[in-house]
C-alpha cells in the first residue's frame, strides 16, 4: 500500500482529510499515541521519550503521551498519522509487513533466534536501510523497540512439532506466521493481543504465540497449562512520524527526538528483559502453568520444520537482508 492508499483509507474512516500537522513556534504540542499500558516497557519508554525530549529542546516541545489505545485504536493509527491526527506512533514491527514486504523478516521463524541477534542487527547499516524504506510511504521510522522472546503457550505440552496439529494459534496478522503454524499442521488465528485472552476464554483458540511478559499480563496464563520454550522469534515495534512532521522540524529538535528515542531504546530493551525474567518466574511460581523446556534435538525439530518459510518469503523480503541478520549475529 502505497501514501495514497494510506490517505483514502483514512479520509474514509475520519470522513475528512486533515492537513498534517508539523511543529511551528506557535504549535508545540506532538501527540505520541500506543497500545500499551504505561507500566509496560513501551509505556515507560515513551514517557522516557516525553521527558528527554521536553529537557533537550528547553520546553521549546510538549509531548503528550496516549497509552492503552486511549487516543485511538490501533488498527486506525497509521492512517491517523498521515493525516497528522497524532504525530509518533508505535506500531508492532508484523504491521509494517503488510505495507512493506521487507518488514515481513521480523516474522521470519528462528531468523532471530535471541534477543541478543535483535539487538546486534537493529545497530547495522541493513536494518537502518529498512527503516529508511518506509520514507516511500510517508513515514520515518525512528527506532526499533523489542520485547521479549516469542514462546507457544497451548492447551497441551508441545515438545514436537507433530504436537502442534490441529491446534488453534492466536497470532499477529501476517502472512509469515501463518505459513509457519501451516507447516505445523496448526492453525493461525490472526487477532490483535487485547484479544488473545477474550479468544482462550471463548474456545477460539488453543494457544498463542507471545512472550511470557505478555501472558502475565491479565494472567492469561492461567488459561494455558503449558509453554513452550521455543524462542523463535523477537517481539519488537517501530515509533514512527510522518515525513511531513520530519521535514517541519528543525534540525536542532530532529537531533532531540533521535538522542530521546535512542535512549528510549535502550530503556526499553533493558526494562523488556527484566519484565521477561520476572514473568516467567512469577508464572512458573505460581503453579498454573508449566514451562516445557526443549533439548536441542527437540528445538532443532522445530527449525527443520518451520524452515521453509525464510526459503518462501526471503525473494520478497530481500535475501541480502536475511543474511544481514546472520552476518550481524556472526560479527
Amino acid at each position: 500500500m502505497d501514501r495514497r492508499s494510506f490517505l483514502a483509507s483514512g479520509a474514509a474512516a475520519a470522513g475528512a482529510v486533515a492537513a498534517p500537522r508539523v511543529l511551528r513556534a506557535q504549535d508545540q504540542v506532538v501527540r505520541f499515541s500506543h497500545a500499551e499500558a504505561p507500566t509496560t516497557p513501551k509505556g515507560m519508554g515513551a514517557e522516557l521519550f516525553r521527558q528527554r525530549v521536553e529537557s533537550l529542546t528547553g520546553g521549546r516541545v510538549r509531548v503528550e503521551v496516549f497509552p492503552n489505545s486511549e487516543l485511538l485504536p490501533p488498527q486506525d493509527e497509521m492512517e491517523a498519522l498521515a493525516l497528522g491526527r497524532v504525530q509518533i506512533i508505535a506500531p508492532p514491527l508484523s504491521h509494517f509487513g503488510r505495507y512493506a514486504k521487507s518488514f515481513q523478516l521480523f516474522d521470519l521463524p528462528f531468523l532471530f533466534r535471541s534477543t541478543t541477534m535483535f539487538d546486534q542487527f537493529q545497530a547495522n547499516e541493513a536494518a537502518l536501510a529498512l527503516r529508511v524504506s518506509v520514507e516511500r510511504l510517508g513515514f520515518v521510522g525512528l527506532a526499533y523497540w523489542r520485547e521479549g522472546p516469542k514462546q507457544l503457550s497451548a492447551s497441551r505440552a508441545l515438545r514436537l512439532p507433530a504436537d502442534a496439529g490441529g491446534l488453534r494459534f492466536a497470532t499477529a496478522a501476517a502472512a509469515p506466521l501463518a505459513r509457519q503454524f501451516e507447516l505445523l499442521g496448526a492453525v493461525p488465528v490472526p487477532l490483535p493481543y487485547a484479544e488473545f485472552g477474550g479468544a482462550l476464554v471463548g474456545g477460539q483458540v488453543d494457544g498463542l504465540e507471545t512472550s511470557w511478559a505478555r501472558l502475565a499480563r491479565g494472567e492469561l496464563f492461567r488459561l494455558q497449562p503449558f509453554v513452550t520454550e521455543t524462542g523463535h522469534g523477537v517481539l519488537g515495534s517501530m515509533p514512527v512520524v510522518s515525513t511531513e512532521f520530519w521535514r517541519a522540524l528543525p534540525e536542532d529538535l530532529r537531533a532531540a527526538f533521535r538522542t530521546a528515542m535512542e535512549e528510549a531504546r535502550q530503556e526499553v530493551a533493558r526494562l523488556a528483559d527484566q519484565e521477561d525474567r520476572d514473568a516467567r518466574e512469577a508464572i512458573l511460581r505460581s503453579g498454573a502453568t508449566q514451562a516445557v523446556a526443549l533439548r536441542p534435538e527437540e528445538r532443532q525439530a522445530w527449525i527443520d520444520a518451520t524452515r521453509p518459510v525464510i526459503a518462501e518469503f526471503q525473494g520478497e523480503i530481500g535475501e541480502d537482508l536475511v543474511r544481514a541478520v546472520e552476518r550481524a549475529a556472526a560479527g
